[in-house]
């Protein structure tokens, strides 16, 4: 769906799970904010690219799966997805963090 993540189709990308992320600083399993671990990207190689990055240890109460998409240029996107099973729905604001992701979803299943 163009909405939930949205790709220029005409394009042909380059996808990564997992990489092109790295800290100095401490171990990417111990971060649990979600702006620390954001500033944790770096830049994929080749262009068009589509970056997923899906904390295997960190407990972040918003997120479970981010999303970078850069553009020919390196321009890049962020989107957000929580991922959850049944049919509570979660009562974090996700609205304080709009302003660094284009989209924020909320994927539920049973």
């Amino acid at each position: 769906d163009e909405v939930i993540l949205p790709l220029d189709l005409s394009m042909d990308y380059f996808i990564s799970f997992n990489q092109f992320i790295h800290s100095d600083k401490k171990p990417l399993e111990s971060i649990v904010d979600i702006d620390e671990f954001v500033g944790c990207f770096t830049e994929p190689d080749r262009y068009p690219h589509v970056a997923i990055y899906q904390p295997t240890n960190a407990s972040f109460p918003l997120f479970d799966l981010i999303i970078a998409v850069y553009g020919k240029t390196g321009s890049r996107k962020l989107y957000a997805y929580q991922l959850k099973e049944g049919k509570e729905i979660p009562k974090h604001n996700t609205s304080l963090v709009m302003t660094e992701f284009e989209v924020c979803v909320l994927v539920r299943g049973q």
